[in-house]
């Protein structure tokens, strides 16, 4: 006779039979098999749930980080449209403001110009034109933004020049720049020279293109001699290259 296995259950709360199963050990070793397979599907079933959900939840992500990038492509390109419509402003601006014999691009790397081995050019058209360098040196920062100016270095004491007719407007002494000489050339431009160590004229003195105004220093916030150049149309500063005309070729990298 094959071994029998009896099942009781007794009931909690009175009046209830006790039920009674009996079964083979066949029967238990079918039960277990089907509970575990039941219990092993189940567990496969959760974890391709979790990694369902899982991936769910990475692909919204990388949806987002898409729309966010396709975002910032759209800003950069309206960036860039931007800057093109920006460059043509200022070309026309440079044509409106600027004689065309002035309008050379800047020079590609650091340039120096000894002021006594310069030709003697004819005089440009307008007398209060700022035109030409206003010391011997070479270019160590040129202009952008953040610097309003050119920065030429060149030793202690080198001459510096008005570089147009005009008169002085203004000397005075400023915590960043310095000694600063201010000369305004007609109703229209103005030329400041700063960081100078001296300076041998006072405001209300008229200065011709060419006359020595001061001498190269390193005052207010400076790490060495240099001049701080600048060219103004009313309030808005110019880059000073463009006004340098014949004077441009004169410059050759830096021995």
């Amino acid at each position: 006779m094959k071994p029998r296995w009896e099942i009781l259950i007794l009931p909690l709360h009175r009046g209830g039979s006790p039920r009674r199963w009996v079964v083979s050990r066949m029967q238990l070793v079918v039960g277990g098999v089907v509970g575990g397979l039941f219990l092993l599907a189940a567990g496969m079933g959760f974890l391709l749930f979790s990694r369902l959900v899982h991936l769910q939840a990475r692909v919204l992500t990388l949806t987002r980080e898409r729309d966010a990038l396709q975002a910032r492509v759209q800003k950069i390109a309206h960036l860039e449209e931007e800057l093109a419509r920006l460059r043509e402003f200022r070309n026309r601006v440079t044509q409106l403001l600027v004689p065309e014999h002035l309008q050379s691009p800047p020079p590609a790397t650091a340039r120096t110009v000894d002021l006594e081995e310069m030709p003697s050019p004819a005089p440009p058209p307008d007398p209060y034109l700022p035109t030409g360098l206003p010391t011997r040196g070479y270019l160590s920062r040129g202009f952008s933004k953040n610097h309003p100016g050119l920065d030429l270095s060149a030793p202690y004491g080198t001459p510096v020049v008005s570089t147009a007719n005009g008169r002085v407007h203004a000397v005075r002494e400023d915590p960043v720049y310095g000694k600063v000489v201010e000369v305004v050339h007609g109703k229209r431009w103005t030329t400041r020279f700063a960081h100078l160590q001296s300076a041998v004229v006072s405001p209300g003195d008229s200065v011709r293109r060419g006359q020595v105004i001061g001498f190269v220093g390193s005052t207010g916030v400076s790490t060495g001699p240099h001049l701080h150049y600048e060219v103004r149309d009313g309030k808005t500063p110019l880059d000073p290259l463009l006004f340098l005309g014949p004077d441009l070729e004169l410059l050759r990298p830096a021995s």
